[in-house]
């Protein structure tokens, strides 16, 4: 594996934001030094001194105040600012272009050495053929215990032809050991001439500075970044993928300061462009995108633009092996439409979303308002996860009240008196991962496949409640989910739907007879709690509600039971005190569909024909104020 530290520019003062003022004198005799060129550290950000030798310069917020100053006929000269005014002194250059012509000659060691530098520093990026060093006999190469060490006493001069700038950088420090190489520097941007838009955004998009750009705003997943949690095993020299993660736990404001702020290594992978180099460290499942590491061991200061400014964040992967020289953009650098993103949120006052329970509240598809706490802390109802199955053939009272479950072949039972304590269990069906819920405020018993177009996710009890109904979170993005809506209402991954699976609320007796192969799941739990208990009896009781719902109807009593269906985007709902004068088997149309409900009078239940669901008819029971509160378009149906 090979290993790159990046450049490091370190300066410990800072200017908020303003004007940088002074003169540039000559050192012999104090005289103006007139057009010498200023830029500021790690910026496009220059300006020229006038005829009496000075100068002023505007400082973008938060940049770090080193200029260095350069004069066709002086040394340049490297000053770090320590007010807003300033005098520098230059000295007349005295190298002879005799000097020059005979530093010129490089031997074979210094030819190897030099290949070896370029190689490192500018990487195997599709840019790195448009990159040159035009002054590179400055550069001195030596051995030093078995390590290339390179020096330069004057700034190296680059020239990027793909990106469109010239960059005078500072070699402070360069050491190749095998694989591993760091460097450290300061460099300074200026222009050349051309249009390079389209070029910049090419490079700005996907790099390590546009993660932590996103990160700042909010938009991680947006702009194509997934993060997920990982450890270097040493055994093999590789990274281990432990678990997504969510961005917005990443980083910290502190006092109005943003701080990256984690521990360890996590990797994260650009889905919006491939890794043209197809390294050994891409991973089967984002094969397509670009990996990268980073490492942290301390508290990383972020500025709004996504720079980093103080040192402990390390590259691995693409970052480290291909954005090197030819990726290297000012500091002050933004595509345009991150530009008017960054001027939407200054100008709205933007602060971090609110948050419930330790849930961020952002990319909100419903009002912040319109969401309660439920009385219990987050994780204070324990969801179940890879919970144990038991056979058929256990002594199971035939009265047991299940939710019955049926996906890719296979059938699975659920205790509705285990579910009533932990609402959501985890499980694998068929091969595929499904998450079994039930909110007992709505009586509502639903199951989906849980996994997204790119991952698999797990489901913990928020604590929180929309329209009454209970909001899951994943523990991969801490994204809140409404059960009965079947989607992400507010986190990373708002927006996004889940497949929902065939899921019936009958007897044990029932299920069995309609499902002669299915197992029994979460029977049994390792929680010491008495499930024939009913915690709800006393809500269960009375037609009053807990919590408020946006809509009602009480042309049906608020917690009657119905069968909700729907089918293309049709909604109808069947009462159980409907049901009950009919024969038992109710064939209806629904959207143009012929549909059956099945009802069976002694037990008190009803279901969905298979065959219907079959053809992408769904159906769920709960009560009526739960299904007219999410579905107030619905038909009822009457007997």
């Amino acid at each position: 594996m090979r290993v790159l530290l990046s450049i490091i520019a370190i300066c410990l003062l800072h200017i908020s934001s303003g004007q940088i003022s002074g003169e540039i004198l000559d050192a012999s005799n104090h005289s103006p030094v007139t057009y010498a060129s200023i830029q500021l550290v790690n910026t496009n950000t220059g300006t020229v001194s006038d005829e009496q030798g000075n100068f002023n310069l505007v400082v973008p917020k938060n940049t770090q105040t080193i200029l260095l100053i350069t004069h066709v006929s002086y040394k340049d000269k490297l000053v770090q600012i320590s007010n807003s005014k300033t005098t520098v002194y230059l000295e007349e250059k005295t190298t002879s272009l005799e000097d020059v012509s005979v530093n010129a000659r490089p031997d074979r060691f210094w030819k190897k050495s030099h290949k070896k530098f370029k190689s490192e520093l500018f990487g195997v990026s599709a840019f790195s053929k448009k990159i040159e060093i035009i002054n590179p006999w400055i550069i001195n190469y030596e051995e030093q215990a078995g390590a290339l060490v390179a020096s330069a006493d004057d700034p190296l001069k680059i020239v990027n032809n793909y990106t469109g700038y010239k960059i005078n950088f500072i070699l402070e420090s360069f050491i190749n050991k095998g694989l591993l190489s760091t460097y450290q520097g300061k460099p300074f941007f200026t222009n050349l001439e051309g249009n390079y838009d389209s070029n910049r955004e090419e490079v700005f998009f996907g790099s390590r500075r546009h993660f932590l750009f996103t990160l700042i705003h909010g938009n991680t997943r947006a702009e194509g970044f997934r993060v997920y949690k990982t450890k270097f095993d040493r055994q093999t020299n590789s990274f281990i993928t432990v678990k997504a993660l969510n961005p917005n736990k990443l980083i910290a404001n502190i006092n109005n300061e943003w701080w990256l702020d984690f521990e360890g290594y996590i990797k994260v992978v650009y889905l919006k462009e491939k890794d043209p180099t197809r390294m050994q460290h891409a991973s089967p499942i984002h094969e397509s995108g670009q990996i990268s590491y980073l490492v942290c061991n301390r508290k990383i200061k972020i500025d709004e633009l996504g720079n980093t400014h103080n040192p402990g964040l390390q590259d691995f992967g693409y970052w480290a092996n291909v954005e090197r020289v030819g990726h290297w953009l000012p500091h002050d650098y933004l595509p345009g439409r991150l530009i008017e993103l960054r001027r939407n949120d200054q100008e709205n006052k933007r602060t971090r979303p609110d948050t419930l329970k330790g849930f961020v509240l952002s990319n909100l598809i419903i009002p912040a308002d319109e969401i309660m706490d439920g009385g219990v802390p987050r994780d204070g109802i324990r969801s179940l996860i890879t919970p144990k199955v038991s056979d058929k053939n256990m002594s199971v009272p035939e009265t047991t009240e299940v939710l019955g479950v049926r996906f890719n072949g296979q059938a699975r039972a659920y205790p509705v008196k285990i579910l009533n304590f932990h609402e959501a269990v985890n499980d694998t069906l068929g091969g595929i991962p499904i998450v079994v819920t039930f909110c007992p405020l709505c009586g509502s018993g639903v199951s989906f496949v849980s996994k997204t177009k790119e991952e698999s996710l797990t489901f913990g009890i928020s604590g929180l409640l929309y329209n009454s109904d209970v909001l899951l979170y994943d523990h991969q993005t801490e994204s809140l989910w409404s059960q009965l809506m079947g989607k992400a209402i507010s986190g990373p991954l708002s927006g996004e739907e889940l497949e929902q699976i065939p899921t019936d609320r009958m007897t044990w007796e029932q299920w069995e007879k309609l499902n002669l192969n299915t197992t029994l799941g979460a029977y049994e739990t390792k929680y010491p709690i008495n499930y024939e208990q009913e915690p709800y009896r006393e809500y269960l009781s009375s037609d009053q509600l807990m919590f408020p719902v946006n809509k009602q109807n009480r042309k049906i009593e608020n917690k009657e039971m119905v069968i909700g269906v729907t089918y293309k985007g049709k909604y109808k709902a069947y009462p159980f005190a409907e049901l009950k004068s009919t024969t038992g088997k109710i064939e209806d149309i629904l959207a143009g569909e012929p549909i059956t409900i099945h009802f069976n009078k002694e037990s008190n239940k009803a279901w969905l024909s298979r065959e219907d669901w079959d053809k992408g008819v769904k159906s769920t029971v709960l009560f009526w104020f739960a299904w007219y509160a999410f579905h107030p378009e619905t038909e009822i149906y009457k007997n």
